[in-house]
């Protein structure tokens, strides 16, 4: 496949640009997908999304009693999946899936042959509900690996500033002493010139 002149083709669409580079026999070589939406800061991390549950609901777990309880089990708390996505402003089955389809198949686990869910779509009569417990342990691990990463960044600025600083002291030492030469130089007397090379001269 033989490439004739680098003619890039943009392809915008609603949400991605494909670009791709056209070859002599017509075909095409993707070299990127450009993901450029104005919505996509809208998707919240697994962090946020997990905090902003945890903080919404924490006081309905923490709440539970087994004598009047408001819902079917403690550790599954239900959650209103329409009103998280409209915190974050973002339709509801993102939220939905993010939950069902990828937190529950990273978080969910079995234990003895039985499985333990991360999410539930129901549990009895409760909708959407969240292993709290889980939930909980998930966003410590997280913070922590936040702040690990956190930890990571800082050290890495102040080694380049430490760097920075010391190129920048190494520059002026040598500067100094080139001006230093200089002014030596210019102060030196002119040399004499040897009596023979002056009768040379004249003559």
């Amino acid at each position: 496949m033989k490439m004739a002149n680098n003619w890039v083709n943009l392809t915008a669409g609603s949400s991605v640009a494909l670009i791709a580079v056209k070859f002599s026999d017509g075909g095409r070589l993707p070299l990127a997908l450009a993901y450029y939406c104005k919505n996509m800061k809208n998707i919240p991390s697994d962090f946020q999304l997990l905090a902003e549950i945890y903080c919404r609901y924490q006081d309905q777990f923490k709440n539970f009693s087994e004598k009047s309880p408001g819902r079917a089990t403690k550790t599954y708390v239900p959650i209103d999946i329409e009103a998280i996505a409209k915190h974050f402003g973002t339709d509801p089955e993102i939220i939905f899936g993010r939950l069902r389809y990828h937190l529950d198949q990273k978080y969910g686990y079995e234990k003895n042959g039985k499985e333990v869910p991360f999410f539930l779509k129901e549990v009895n009569q409760d909708k959407n509900a969240v292993n709290f417990p889980m939930l909980a342990s998930v966003i410590a691990g997280l913070r922590e690996e936040r702040n690990r990463q956190n930890t990571v960044l800082k050290i890495s600025i102040a080694a380049i500033i430490i760097s920075l600083v010391s190129l920048g002291v190494s520059s002026f030492k040598v500067w100094h002493e080139i001006k230093h030469e200089d002014a030596q130089h210019s102060q030196d007397p002119p040399k004499q010139i040897p009596p023979k090379i002056q009768e040379t001269i004249k003559k």
